[in-house]
């Protein structure tokens, strides 16, 4: 009896553990990272709360690789936009570098001639006039 309480205790903590471990991984068995962006359209003027859409292509690390998520960060005139992929790991994937094609939406809350910049270190740059 003794050692069925052992066990159960047990398989309770080895749970509790791997739940953990697990939450904080992100999604399991996916490996998250940014992607640069080679490609881009956006309006050339937006008015001010206008939403419009920033279309992107970027390169994905293998074959298994898609668009996992764009962050922003507006600093003075200039939106950040850092482009992440993810590659599922469970997953036999070919090395082939591949295109991945997305789109973000953003809106401006001030009048001014603005720039979008990817991925922080990229040098693509562009900029539109918010009217």
């Amino acid at each position: 009896m003794k050692v069925i309480r052992i066990s159960i205790v047990y398989l309770f903590f080895s749970f509790v553990i791997l739940q953990y471990a697990c939450e904080q991984e992100g999604t399991p068995g996916f490996n998250e990272s940014p992607s640069e962006v080679f490609d881009f359209t956006i309006k050339d003027s937006v008015l001010v709360n206008e939403v419009f859409v920033i279309s992107l292509k970027h390169y994905g690390s293998n074959g298994c690789a898609q668009h996992s998520r764009t962050t922003k960060r507006l600093v003075d005139s200039t939106l950040n936009l850092v482009v992440y992929e993810k590659v599922d790991q469970s997953k036999v994937c070919t090395q082939v570098i591949k295109t991945i094609s997305s789109s973000y939406n953003y809106s401006f809350s001030s009048k001014g001639k603005k720039f979008i910049r990817f991925n922080e270190s990229n040098q693509l740059i562009d900029s539109l006039y918010v009217k």
